[in-house]
């Protein structure tokens, strides 16, 4: 008798049932994934309603500027925090903080008109200088996160054009901005 590893193995009859089960479980994934897309991107429940969001792992922050694409709290960011442009539905991007904008020919300016009626929690409008205070922060090398995000936002010029116009100068076209 030859002596050697043993590997546990399943019983002839436990494979079918094994298999189908396995196969149950990718359709149903299949299923949830395609009823999510078309659900849409939009998710923030109409005025005084009930919204309940879940989020498979810790949550590290809350801080917009330091969570990375796929972390588990950035569904949640999403949904407590503005940015001056988003994503609709069909993946197309729609003002959200900007009522327009406007980018320049050689795609290397973008110019963001803010909406008027904008507030913080105090009270206070926002205004050009915010967005400004938010992309310096950005452009920080002590930005807690990956460096080559704070080097990315290095590279571009903020300017104040007036109290509810930002112009972003990149140093050449980036189709990721």
């Amino acid at each position: 008798m030859a002596s050697g590893p043993r590997y546990p193995t399943l019983a002839r009859g436990l494979y079918l049932p094994l298999i189908l089960v396995l196969l149950m479980a990718l359709s149903l994934g299949v299923l949830m994934a395609s009823l999510a897309l078309r659900a849409g991107v939009e998710t923030v429940p109409a005025r005084g309603g009930h919204y309940v969001e879940a989020v498979v792992g810790p949550i590290a922050t809350l801080n917009p500027l330091q969570i990375q694409p796929g972390d588990p709290e950035a569904d949640i960011a999403r949904l407590i925090f503005n940015s001056l442009v988003r994503l609709d539905a069909r993946g197309l991007p729609k003002g959200d903080l900007a009522q327009r904008w406007e980018v320049s020919e050689d795609g290397s300016r973008y110019t963001f008109y803010l909406r008027p009626n904008v507030r913080w929690h105090d009270g206070a409008p926002l205004t050009a200088d915010d967005v400004l205070f938010t992309v310096r922060l950005l452009q920080s090398p002590d930005l807690p996160g990956p460096p080559e995000r704070a080097r990315l936002w290095q590279s571009i010029e903020v300017v104040p054009v007036n109290s509810l116009t930002v112009q972003f100068r990149l140093p050449e076209p980036l189709a990721l901005f």
